[in-house]
């Protein structure tokens, strides 16, 4: 609502509450002298900001004096929904929303706004990234919301929602990063998000192609994917272009003392690796520094975690020797061949792709295999791969989606992600519950 619009509706308030008094009546006048525009009688129109629980609904039915040739509009963040007399608002998600009520007369028109909210507490769940949207759960009512990004942010979306457009989504600080990878144009997006509100803040422009964001600090991050890296300023947005070498993409990393560990390769065979930090953030257009190899073999996509023993580790993978590699605190590297073959992530695995978690509780692993059964290890522990922590599911729903599994920080509980459905598993490897999904969820955020 523009400033000329909020002067002229403050005006014809103001003369209508003036009008009443002046006569003593009860009705909320728009003076004569606006030439007979609809007249609403006080008091019959919430005007200002309504806050609703999920599940409540809201009558709007402005009172006229006189209604004879009177047309209604009713409008949600700009898109009409309504010509009836009156409108009812129901709250059935997450959301924020302006009401717009026009009424029309041969006279001219009146316009009548509410703003709508919800009550949401988002520490209390997590957000559920799917190929095109952010929904949230709610874990008090054991609920997902789906495209809660839209019904938040006056109807927008994180994509317009054709071609093969997808989103990425990481996090840091008390921010969402959300990266649109789309085919329609040349150009990808990426919209800074607040945890807290859920509320949309700033769109940067990137290039195609990005498919990786990695923090360095509360300050800048890395952007990278299959063309060329970037630096990024997280407070102004701007970018600097490190390296246009397709061959040299970061598809995921780490800051760990200082380095940040990087994995490097789609399809071919590459070691792992690390840059210094600082080099990084010091480094001047057109120059990536130079890495650092680590004696671990990989030839698809792999994440790395740091474990509460302090460690970070990731998945060795060489033809057929599969690996869990650990990375000590003066980068020495161990390894231990795993008795199964790791979840495929090709190199045309463009964002999300099944990964290696860790607990947050315990000094345990969860490692997702080719046959998407789920491993919980403990170092040194061989006793460990005597039986999926989590089996394989049924014939026909047994793909693992997205990242595959993540696992509560708080708590430890396990989330193994299917095309359909959440399965989430205590500590202990038993059932706990199904969230079942309309769309195929790709990665889970926690929000504590």
């Amino acid at each position: 609502m523009n400033k000329i619009y909020i002067s002229i509706l403050v005006f014809a308030l103001a003369v209508g509450f003036s009008a009443c008094e002046e006569d003593d009546c009860s009705q909320f006048h728009i003076d004569t002298d606006m030439m007979g525009i609809p007249t609403v009688l006080k008091g019959t129109f919430p005007l200002g900001k309504q806050t609703m629980t999920i599940g409540d609904s809201m009558v709007f039915a402005p009172q006229l004096l006189d209604t004879t040739g009177v047309a209604y509009s009713w409008a949600i963040d700009g898109r009409e929904v309504s010509t009836d007399s009156a409108f009812t608002f129901r709250v059935t998600k997450p959301c924020r929303a302006k009401l717009l009520c026009t009424l029309t007369n041969e006279k001219g028109k009146v316009m009548l706004e509410s703003e709508m909210a919800s009550r949401q507490d988002f520490t209390k769940g997590f957000f559920v990234v799917q190929e095109k949207e952010i929904g949230f759960y709610d874990e008090v009512s054991g609920k997902l919301y789906a495209d809660c990004y839209q019904s938040l942010n006056g109807g927008e979306k994180v994509t317009n929602g054709s071609g093969s457009d997808k989103i990425f989504v990481a996090q840091a600080d008390r921010k969402l990063y959300a990266m649109t990878y789309t085919s329609m144009t040349n150009i990808d997006h990426l919209l800074v998000v607040d945890r807290e509100n859920f509320s949309g803040e700033t769109w940067a422009s990137v290039v195609n192609g990005i498919v990786s964001f990695i923090p360095l600090n509360e300050r800048y991050a890395i952007l990278s994917g299959f063309k060329a890296v970037y630096r990024l300023d997280l407070f102004t947005m701007k970018k600097v272009l490190l390296s246009a070498n397709a061959a040299k993409p970061i598809f995921n990393g780490l800051v760990f003392n200082g380095k940040l560990l990087v994995n490097a390769t789609y399809g071919k065979e590459l070691k792992a690796a690390y840059y210094d930090v600082k080099e990084l953030i010091d480094a001047k257009e057109g120059y990536l520094p130079t890495a650092t190899e680590l004696d671990i073999l990989q030839n698809r996509k792999a994440n790395f975690v740091k474990a509460k023993d302090g460690n970070v580790y990731t998945l060795y993978s060489s033809g057929t020797d599969y690996r869990l590699a650990r990375i000590t605190g003066d980068f020495k590297v161990e390894t231990v061949s795993l008795p199964f073959q790791i979840a495929k992530a090709e190199y045309w695995s463009t964002l999300y792709f099944p990964t290696l978690a860790v607990s947050g509780i315990e000094n345990a692993l969860f490692i997702p295999s080719a046959d998407n059964a789920v491993y919980r290890y403990v170092w040194g522990d061989a006793s460990s791969w005597k039986k999926p922590f989590v089996a394989a599911a049924t014939e026909g729903e047994s793909e693992l989606s997205g990242s595959g599994i993540e696992v509560d920080p708080l708590t430890g509980e396990l989330y193994v992600l299917y095309p359909d459905r959440i399965g989430v598993y205590a500590v202990d490897g038993s059932w706990k519950k199904t969230i079942v999904c309309e769309e195929n969820p790709q990665a889970i955020l926690f929000n504590h």
